[in-house]
């Protein structure tokens, strides 16, 4: 009696489809000299920022140490790549944009990426649809809000990015908005007109008796228990620093 297996493996169902491609899709170039083969990747997951079309395979290019794929749409055919040796090519291979944002993993096998050490060194151009990802496989991912600072010498930071202002800038958090505010310094026209010693940054309180302050950089001084209600404690600030008191009278005792 011969068996019959009911609940295939996911791969194993899928081995002689075109997924992760569309049905509908040749996964030849445009000039026919090439042809990405049945069953080359087993799974994908797509995200660029700013796609809302339709993804596929627009261009590889083969050199003999990197192959890189091009996955793009119709807008912008160059928007993401996947990159690897094709002497040793991985199983899984990582996705980014052309900021090196993550984007999304094409899975496979070395075994099934090593056709494309095969295929003659240059650019191999699809048309559009012809190197299809079913729409399963595509994440649509608006261009919406910020996604990335561009520094000063084209460097395009992502991820947890720390913004910090320093003197005559302020920057603040307003109903989810960051709000930068550029006040200036008012002084600054004086600081360099003046003499270099006209604006002495203030001395502070170092230690005491030898003793730094705790970790928050306080003293606490107390003449009674912490738990008093009152102290009778004075810290009275002077010209020329601070003038500790202790009030009250004194108490005579019977002889």
């Amino acid at each position: 009696m011969t068996e019959r297996l009911l609940f295939p493996e996911f791969r194993n169902e899928l081995e002689d489809t075109s997924y992760p491609f569309a049905d509908t899709a040749s996964r030849t170039t445009t000039a026919g000299t090439a042809t990405i083969a049945k069953g080359s990747f087993l799974d994908a997951t797509l995200y660029p920022v700013g796609s809302t079309a339709r993804l596929g395979i627009m261009e590889i290019t083969v050199t003999a140490t990197l192959i890189t794929l091009w996955i793009g749409d119709s807008a912008i055919p160059h928007r993401c790549y996947a990159a690897f040796d094709p002497l040793q090519p991985p199983d899984i291979l990582a996705v980014v944009d052309t900021y090196s944002r993550p984007a999304g993993m094409l899975v496979s096998e070395s075994l099934r990426l090593a056709q494309f050490a095969t295929w003659d060194t240059g650019s191999h151009v699809f048309d559009e649809g012809a190197a299809e990802f079913v729409a399963s496989c595509v994440i649509p991912m608006p261009a919406i809000g910020v996604t990335g600072l561009r520094v000063g010498d084209g460097e395009v930071l992502t991820g947890d990015v720390w913004i910090i202002g320093e003197r005559g800038v302020v920057v603040r958090l307003e109903d989810s908005k960051i709000r930068v505010d550029v006040v200036g310094d008012p002084l600054f026209v004086r600081k360099l007109c003046g003499e270099a010693t006209l604006f002495n940054p203030p001395a502070y309180v170092q230690t005491i008796n030898g003793r730094p302050p705790n970790e928050l950089g306080d003293y606490r001084l107390e003449i009674t228990n912490a738990f008093a209600p009152e102290t009778i404690l004075r810290l009275v600030p002077t010209g020329a620093g601070l003038r500790i008191e202790a009030v009250g009278n004194n108490v005579k005792r019977d002889a």
